[in-house]
């Protein structure tokens, strides 16, 4: 415990060792399962940024990011708030350096939701220079209480067709502040398998960026996560920007891509890269791949030289794409790279906004997805297409989702000559209309009860299987609980 600097509110604060890698631990029992709020009140007298990554359970999928920003003085304090996953029961919280300056002084953390209650960290010790901290060296609070903005399942919890994305779990954390130090830290690692965490503290971009060797294959127009496997991409608060550059995920095996800007990625005009896709998940073979609370975003359609915000081919499994922000793009994303058999399959969409977004919501070809929980808003200049196209024996389930300000929603268009089909429920339609229908052109199939605001209904014929897990949210609350909670720079 250290004193040296005044301003705490308790009897000391903790001030860890300078160093990459610097913890402090706590133990928490907590009443429930649930999101937590966690706030941490800090010093930063540097003159920048000294972040640390708070894990719970040493899952990082259960994970968010500090940022402690200068405060102008080690005696001037401030607070920061993220949200994480705690299971019911005893929690292991770890506050880690992702720098050679390790993170801030810390004065106490306050934990809101549901109650909680500190333990001793039973022998557990921190690598802070002047002392081991635990649950009983910091203040917790907690509040009851639920609204129409907070989702039934936890938004750090994994929800897909095969076994959990854990990424880089249990791996070396290493902080990027360029495209180059990305790709290097992939490379350095023992194995193609090492499990590895790159904190992403920065705008990272053509140059910035260089093709290096090692155990990996990249790039020098993109960031390429290819033949690798046990890989975290994680955003530090709202620092992590990839601009006009591209991720590139091929031939790859449990790997998490969160909390990360992209944005203007083109495939014509200057510069280039990627094909125009924010990311792109293709070449085969890809799996266990989760895309979460990222933003992805573009400045038009083809014309203007871009291509896609996710698309996924030549096969590609079990991934989940949860709370990401998509706006101003032509295209969504599509599954299938065309018509013919490519072996993409087990694909999950859930709370992700969609903002001014004109097609392929997914498009989708030979797959079977789950939809649910999504939301999609337009302004009236947005030329609306499509947005669910089930295609060429493509299979989706259609579940809780809100639609505003949104034509052809749900459909199978024409554009294969082999219609997809769904089984669709509890979705919420608010303003729109079809102008592709069997009768009028453009679609084979189309909801039976359109007309009347109803989205509704299964193709006949048409069995789908969804993902295990799922607690699906009203679709009245899915505006306000997307809003909230998807894109990047919200952890």
């Amino acid at each position: 415990m250290d004193t040296e600097h005044a301003g705490y509110s308790g009897s000391g604060y903790i001030d860890v060792q300078n160093a990459l890698g610097s913890k402090i631990e706590w133990q928490i029992n907590a009443a429930e399962t649930n999101v937590y709020t966690v706030t941490i009140r800090y010093a930063n007298g540097a003159g920048t940024a000294r972040s640390g990554v708070l894990t719970a359970n040493g899952n990082t999928g259960s994970a968010a990011n500090f940022t402690f920003a200068p405060t102008g003085a080690w005696s001037s304090w401030a607070e920061e708030s993220v949200e994480i996953s705690l299971n019911t029961g005893s929690n292991r919280l770890v506050l880690t350096g992702v720098s050679a300056d390790s993170f801030a002084n810390i004065d106490s953390i306050t934990i809101s939701g549901p109650p909680v209650t500190p333990q001793s960290c039973s022998g557990s010790s921190s690598s802070s220079s002047s002392s081991s901290s635990s649950a009983s060296s910091s203040s917790s609070s907690s509040s009851s209480g639920s609204s129409s903005n907070t989702p039934r399942m936890n938004i750090s919890q994994f929800v897909g067709y095969g076994s959990a994305v854990t990424g880089g779990q249990g791996g070396q954390v290493v902080t990027a502040t360029t495209g180059t130090e990305i790709h290097r830290a992939i490379c350095q690692r023992a194995s193609k398998t090492t499990p590895l965490i790159i904190m992403v503290n920065g705008t990272i971009n053509h140059g910035n960026t260089t093709k290096e060797s090692g155990n990996c294959d990249t790039a020098s127009d993109r960031i390429q996560l290819k033949g690798v496997s046990n890989i975290s991409l994680i955003g530090v608060g709202k620092n992590a920007v990839f601009d006009q550059l591209g991720i590139f995920i091929r031939d790859a095996e449990n790997i998490i891509i969160r909390n990360v800007h992209v944005k203007n990625v083109k495939k014509s005009g200057s510069p280039i890269s990627n094909g125009g896709d924010a990311i792109a998940i293709e070449g085969g073979p890809q799996t266990r791949i989760w895309i979460d609370r990222n933003t992805l975003e573009a400045s038009g359609g083809e014309d203007d030289g871009y291509d896609s915000l996710i698309d996924m081919k030549n096969d590609t499994t079990y991934v989940t794409v949860s709370y990401n922000h998509f706006r101003n793009s032509s295209r969504g994303g599509l599954i299938g790279a065309n018509d013919n058999p490519d072996g993409n399959n087990f694909i999950v969409f859930h709370h992700n906004f969609y903002e001014n977004i004109e097609q392929r919501t997914p498009l989708l070809r030979r797959a079977t997805i789950h939809v649910f929980n999504n939301y999609w808003e337009n302004s009236s200049s947005v030329k609306q297409i499509h947005y669910v196209n089930a295609r060429a024996e493509g299979k989706a389930l259609v579940q809780n989702n809100y639609f505003k300000n949104v034509n052809n929603p749900l459909l199978a268009s024409t554009d294969s000559d082999v219609p997809g089909c769904w089984v669709a429920n509890g979705n919420a339609w608010d303003g729109g209309t079809y102008t592709r229908t069997p009768s009028s052109g453009g679609a084979h199939y189309v909801p039976a009860n359109w007309q009347s605001g109803n989205l509704n209904g299964t193709v006949a014929g048409c069995s789908v299987n969804g993902a295990s897990g799922v607690q699906l949210d009203d679709a009245a609350n899915v505006p306000a609980i997307v809003k909230t909670h998807a894109g990047a720079g919200k952890m």
